[in-house]
């Protein structure tokens, strides 16, 4: 926010890159800690997800608040997108002071989204897998891939990273670009997914799939799964066999009951 010379507030616009010079992984798992002990106090709560538009195109509204502030982000995703040179999310976040209503900022949505997406993962990774985990298989290499593999490896002493992408193209754009992010990283593209899974101690899958891609047979009994792509209940990224033999964590339950269609 900044003033003008009479006094009056301007709102403030945060682009993208700044966004996430701003949030690093650690910080974003920090907040996402602070909104989920909002929702469980009562102090902050984020409305249910809205969608409109089409199956193929849709537009989807997510409000929220906290003590002073209201907010919302309202993204669209396309998915084919990335064909027209694209990307897939496109939006922005604003937030409005709750006393008068005035707006107070707006930033970019598709960094915020990257950055929060990736921090639940995180924060679930931090609570849930295996200390000393080393080994992480990252299924999918859209725009989410890199920043989970920087919130896991925040917070787990991760030093190889296992790549699966159904186009092993992107998988290998993908693991150029992380390895010149962190050189100390080991990283892997895989084509046999199953063999992989068995590997792992945690998974991270980011994906539209609507089939299962990994299943029970083919996870360590330790293994610790993000399954963060499957959105819409007609989605699905892990086998119901899987889930049915797991303790399964979720940020809200509104969502779950929705959306979700790996526990759908």
């Amino acid at each position: 926010m900044h003033l003008t010379e009479e006094g009056a507030e301007i709102m403030r616009w945060i682009p993208g890159q700044e966004v996430l010079q701003l949030l690093t992984p650690m910080e974003a798992i920090a907040g996402v800690l602070d909104a989920l002990e909002g929702e469980r106090t009562k102090t902050a709560h984020g409305g249910p997800r809205r969608a409109y538009g089409s199956p193929e195109l849709p537009l989807l509204i997510m409000p929220g608040k906290v003590p002073g502030a209201l907010g919302l982000k309202a993204i669209t995703l396309a998915e084919g997108n990335p064909e027209r040179g694209l990307p897939t999310i496109q939006g922005l976040v604003v937030l409005c002071d709750s006393r008068d209503g005035h707006l107070v900022g707006a930033c970019d949505g598709p960094a915020l989204t990257a950055a929060r997406t990736a921090a639940i993962a995180g924060y679930a990774t931090q609570l849930l897998a295996p200390p000393m985990s080393d080994t992480m298989l990252l299924v999918g290499a859209g725009a989410q891939a890199p920043f989970q593999v920087a919130a896991v490896t925040a917070v787990r002493p991760i030093t190889r990273v296992l790549l699966w992408n159904r186009t092993p193209a992107r998988a290998e754009r993908l693991a150029a670009s992380l390895a010149e992010w962190n050189g100390a990283l080991r990283i892997e593209t895989v084509s046999d997914l199953a063999a992989a899974a068995q590997e792992a101690d945690v998974i991270t899958l980011v994906t539209a799939s609507t089939e299962p891609l990994v299943c029970l047979a083919n996870t360590k009994a330790s293994c610790h799964v993000n399954a963060m792509g499957s959105y819409q209940p007609h989605r699905r990224e892990v086998a119901s066999d899987l889930v049915v033999n797991s303790v399964v964590f979720a940020d809200t339950m509104e969502g779950c009951r929705e959306e979700a269609g790996d526990l759908l």
